[in-house]
C-alpha cells in the first residue's frame, strides 16, 4: 500500500456488525488508521460495508483514480457462497465431495414462488422414507438463528416452507454433536475469520470463537432454541442462562483447547479440517465471483461459522 508512516484510511458503513466495530477499534490503537465518514470513498483504504449494500462500482472508480489497492470486506458475487441455498448450489456445480462435512441437504421452495425444476421436496420426501430423519430448516435470507425449524415430519417441513417468503435450505440434522461437558452436555459452533485476496488465496485468522448454548443439549427437545442454536442474538433473547456458563457464552481457542484435551481431542486437527472445508469453499466460488479488471483486492468472510 504506502509507507509506514502514512495513516491508512477506513470507512465502516455497517454500523450494526460488532465484528467490523471490533476490527475499526483494533487498527484505530495501532496509531496507523484514522476513521472517514462514508462521504469520503475517494480517500478510502479499507471499506467495512453490509454485504447487500456495498457500493462496488464507486469504490472500483475510486481504487483506480488513485491507482492503488482498496480493501473490502465481500467479494462481488460472494451471495453464492453467503446464502443458505445458493451455497448449496454453489458447492454442487463445483463437483465437491462433501459428505464428510456437509450434511445431506435439499432445497425447498414455497409453492407461491414455485420454480418446479429447482424445487427438491419429491426428493426429501424419498428420503424419508427410506430412512426417518431430523431436519432442521433454515430460511435462505434468514440470520441471527432466526425462522429455524426442526422436524422429522415432511409434511410439516412443507407446510413451514410454504409459509416463507424466500425459498429453504433443509439439512440433516446432526442428532449426536460434539458436547460441552458443562452444564450437563451443551452445543457450540466455532467462528473463525477468513481473509481472500484477488488471487483467492485464504488466510485463516489465527484466533477464533466458540460461541455456546446456554441449555443442556437433548435432541428429543426440538421445541427448545436455546439447545439447539447457539447464535448470540437468540440466546440472549430466550435464555434465562445467557452467561452462566461462559462470559457472553463464548470461549477463545486457547481455552477451547483445554476443553478438547479434556475430550482427548486436538485443536490443531480441528483447524486442519476447517482450513480444508475453508479452501473447497474459497475454490468453489472463483469462477463465480472473479475481481473485475480494477486494483480493487477484497477481503472476505467467506466462512462464518462451522457447527460442531
Amino acid at each position: 500500500m504506502s509507507g509506514a508512516s502514512t495513516r491508512l484510511n477506513l470507512i465502516q458503513a455497517d454500523r450494526t456488525s460488532s465484528v467490523f466495530t471490533e476490527m475499526k477499534l483494533q487498527l484505530l490503537q495501532t496509531g496507523r488508521w484514522r476513521e472517514l465518514q462514508s462521504a469520503g470513498v475517494q480517500s478510502c483504504d479499507l471499506y467495512l460495508g453490509e454485504r447487500n449494500r456495498l457500493p462496488f462500482n464507486k469504490l472500483a472508480a475510486a481504487a483506480s483514480a488513485r491507482s492503488r489497492t482498496l480493501l473490502v470486506n465481500y467479494y462481488r458475487g460472494s451471495d453464492v457462497i453467503c446464502r443458505k441455498c445458493d451455497m448449496l448450489r454453489t458447492l454442487r456445480r463445483f463437483g465437491l465431495d462433501t459428505k464428510q462435512w456437509f450434511p445431506k441437504s435439499f432445497i425447498l421452495i414455497p409453492t407461491h414462488r414455485m420454480r418446479p425444476r429447482e424445487d427438491e421436496r419429491g426428493l426429501l420426501q424419498a428420503f424419508l422414507l427410506s430412512q426417518q430423519s431430523l431436519f432442521i430448516v433454515k430460511p435462505t435470507g434468514a440470520s441471527k438463528g432466526e425462522g429455524m425449524f426442526i422436524s422429522s415430519d415432511y409434511d410439516e417441513i412443507c407446510h413451514f416452507v410454504d409459509n416463507q417468503t424466500t425459498s429453504c435450505l433443509v439439512q440433516k440434522y446432526l442428532v449426536n454433536p460434539l458436547l460441552l461437558p458443562t452444564g450437563g452436555g451443551r452445543k457450540f459452533d466455532i467462528r473463525v475469520w477468513v481473509v481472500v485476496d484477488s488471487h483467492f488465496t485464504p488466510f485463516l485468522y489465527k484466533q477464533g470463537v466458540v460461541r455456546t448454548c446456554s441449555t443442556r443439549y437433548e435432541s428429543e427437545r426440538v421445541d427448545s432454541l436455546t439447545a439447539h442454536l447457539s447464535n448470540h442474538h437468540l440466546q440472549r433473547l430466550h435464555s434465562d442462562s445467557f452467561g452462566q456458563f461462559e462470559p457472553n457464552n463464548e470461549i477463545f481457542f486457547p481455552e477451547f483447547a483445554q476443553v478438547l484435551h479434556q475430550l482427548r481431542l486436538q485443536l490443531d486437527d480441528v483447524l486442519d479440517q476447517m482450513k480444508d472445508v475453508v479452501s473447497s469453499c474459497v475454490a468453489s466460488i472463483r469462477d463465480r465471483c472473479p475481481p473485475r479488471a480494477t486494483p480493487t483486492s477484497s477481503p472476505s468472510r467467506c466462512w462464518g461459522s462451522t457447527s460442531c
